[in-house]
């Protein structure tokens, strides 16, 4: 159900789509507006009921201001008469904000020297980008800012000139990527919209993002996947929403892709991710006073839009007065817009869950290289909620058969061979609200720890089974490939940078294991694990252990890249090495 926030003086108090105002944290959602030349925000613990709205400066508009949230600070750009203002800090549970610094002066301009329609975006090593239209006194043009300083102060490190045309409708926003990089979107009134990568460097200026030129400068929204780019934008002319994807390493799509006709002048897309990388594209049309969105699951959109919110009774004045998160935090898809035809006009907010039928499977798979592990998924819509590992281990000279139709069983050779098999591997599971969310493990090469087996250190050192701080568990959004050769004695800070959470002391169990079958059936088990909680919305991509040796000579004992994973505030991160014998 819809609320409203507050009032405005102005229908712009919320805009552009590109210009995030808005995001989901610690329990609340926090929503950031220009009710009448200043910049405020409020939170709601329910998205019905908002807090007394708090000042954090004067803006001329909405479009005067941007934020970003990066799971653990909110980030905001301001302009104010010809000055740019940037602050940084932690959302607090009450509703209040624990500032890093007091407000930085990004720029102190002039009538012809300023910054204007600021897009603040924040890379993965935390440092913030802004993107924005420049005027000299005699031209705009489009550039993008980034700060050299990743704790609340700023310090230009760069300010670069994105293109050479000038237009006073350039429009500018910087999608963070993975490992440092940035890819910079930007665009002006009926022409091709642009972009460039930047990557420890500034990359050749592309300009295959879309088949048409966009409508207005402001018309169009942009979301990253990892290293990927998704775009939205509205046709110039025939008013249409298309969509094209930029796969890092390969580049955009050959052609876009028709989402919505039957658009109007001023729609303007809004695009966010949810947690399963899912798109939503909002929007709102003047002709039927209502907001829609359409979904892409897996690259293929809704046929037909979902009628999401009816604003007949208040109206809605343009196309371009609403605003979505960047992306799903704590799995909410809000959305803040602007109703009424005359001041004082509403901010209106409205949300999405994944609240749906509950659909479940079982999936049962199995593996075959010198052994098979069967294993049974519990998935609810797809995610995996439960499992259970048969843990049943055997040696066959000969591939996997078939599954029996008659008995539903595998059907293996009855020639059978023992051999004592090191069988090293890692299990990841990640808990929400007490539910395994996600489950994976895989076979791996065998460790090796300072020229010994880590089984054999293990055991040699009399630690199996009891609790020890020797060595740490560790989660990462390092996206790089793993070099557990890293002799920098500080790996947190290199291989796993940036790290999820705080690395947490391992613990060791020793479980010798005799199948009441017979022969084969024995082997032994040592597990070492430990649970990291994550400290915000991060991507997990990368898991391992290592020792606690003080700096600069500590090491890594092992280390492996995971499939890409989205987790969320206090998710619970059980990674488990497993070293297997027989």
């Amino acid at each position: 159900m819809p609320s409203t926030v507050g009032t405005a003086d102005s229908h712009y108090a919320v805009s552009f789509g590109h210009q995030r105002k808005g995001f989901h944290a610690v329990g609340r959602f926090w929503v950031f507006y220009c009710p009448a030349d200043n910049l405020y925000y409020k939170t709601s613990l329910d998205g019905i009921n908002w807090t007394d709205a708090i000042n954090l400066g004067a803006v001329a508009d909405g479009f005067e201001f941007s934020i970003w949230f990066d799971g653990i600070y909110v980030h905001y750009v301001r302009t104010h008469v010809s000055n740019t203002y940037y602050r940084r800090g932690t959302p607090q549970s009450d509703g209040s904000i624990s500032w890093s610094a007091v407000e930085q002066t990004v720029h102190t301009g002039s009538l012809t020297n300023q910054y204007r329609f600021p897009c603040v975006s924040v890379d993965s090593g935390g440092y913030a980008w802004l993107g924005a239209r420049y005027y000299d006194g005699k031209r705009y043009y489009a550039y993008v800012l980034k700060n050299a300083n990743n704790n609340g102060t700023w310090s230009t490190q760069f300010s670069y000139q994105l293109s050479k045309t000038y237009d006073s409708t350039w429009k500018v926003q910087p999608v963070p990527l993975n490992a440092l990089r940035v890819y910079v979107t930007y665009c002006r009134n009926n022409a091709l919209p642009l972009g460039v990568l930047y990557s420890a460097g500034w990359g050749n200026e592309e300009n295959d993002l879309a088949d048409y030129n966009v409508n207005y400068g402001y018309a169009f929204s942009a979301v990253n996947e990892g290293d990927n780019v998704h775009f939205m934008y509205l046709r110039y002319g025939t008013y249409q929403l298309r969509y094209n994807k930029r796969t890092y390493g390969v580049g955009w799509g050959v052609n876009d892709v028709l989402v919505q006709n039957n658009m109007e002048d001023s729609s303007c897309p809004a695009l966010c991710i949810d947690l399963s990388n899912n798109l939503y594209c909002i929007w709102t049309l003047i002709a039927t006073d209502h907001v829609y969105y359409k979904k892409c699951v897996k690259g293929v959109w809704d046929t037909t839009p979902t009628d999401w919110v009816d604003e007949s009774v208040d109206d809605i004045q343009a196309g371009w007065s609403h605003n979505a998160f960047y992306k799903s935090y704590d799995d909410y898809t809000g959305l803040l817009y602007v109703t009424k035809l005359a001041s004082p006009y509403n901010v209106r907010f409205a949300f999405l869950y994944p609240v749906v039928p509950q659909h479940y499977e079982l999936e049962r798979s199995l593996t075959s290289i010198e052994r098979i592990n069967p294993e049974v998924l519990i998935k609810r819509n797809a995610r995996v909620i439960g499992s259970r590992d048969s843990q049943v281990k055997w040696v066959s000279p000969s591939p996997l058969k078939p599954v029996s139709p008659e008995t539903g069983k595998v059907m293996v050779s009855t020639m059978m061979q023992q051999r004592v098999k090191i069988k090293p591997m890692w299990s990841l599971m990640i808990h929400r609200n007490g539910d395994l969310i996600y489950h994976k493990k895989r076979i791996r090469d065998l460790f090796v720890w300072r020229g010994q087996s880590i089984f054999a250190y293990l055991l040699s050192q009399g630690v199996v089974g009891t609790a020890t701080s020797t060595w740490y568990v560790v989660a990462s959004e390092n996206a790089n490939a793993p070099d557990m050769g890293d002799d920098s004695g500080n790996p947190d800070a290199n291989e796993f940078s940036p790290l999820i959470g705080t690395p947490v002391a391992v613990t060791y169990e020793f479980e010798p294991t005799v199948k009441p079958s017979g022969w084969g059936q024995t082997y032994a088990l040592i597990t070492i694990k430990g649970t990291v909680t994550s400290n915000g919305s991060k991507t997990l991509r990368k898991i391992g252990i290592r020792d606690n040796v003080a700096i600069p000579n500590r090491h890594i004992v092992c280390e492996d890249s995971v499939v890409p994973f989205s987790v969320i505030l206090n998710d619970m991160i059980e990674i488990s090495y497993m070293v297997r014998l027989g």
